[in-house]
């Protein structure tokens, strides 16, 4: 959500995910390790990021940007919140 509203305060919400700033058209799903919370030091990390929007459609700000380029920016934001260690914060 922090890297959400960072981003749509920058450029605007992308067009044709509807009027309700919660539904954000992101999902990130987990696979192998990550997925069943089994990682230890040796594992990777398999994610996947989906969203949904209009496909050919642009934020809706004054700095706008592709849908497409909005949500790519979005995952590479929300990696670090999930590979940051907390106890380590």
């Amino acid at each position: 959500d922090l890297a959400w509203q960072n981003l749509v305060h920058k450029h605007g919400a992308p067009s044709g995910i509807g009027s309700d700033s919660h539904q954000q058209g992101f999902a990130v799903v987990a696979y192998g390790k990550l997925g069943g919370i089994e990682l230890n030091y040796h594992s990777d990390l398999d994610m996947v990021f989906l969203y949904k929007c209009a496909e050919n459609g642009m934020t809706l700000g004054p700095r706008s940007l592709n849908n497409q380029l909005f949500y790519t920016r979005l995952g590479q934001r929300v990696i670090p919140f999930l590979t940051t260690n907390p106890t380590q914060a």
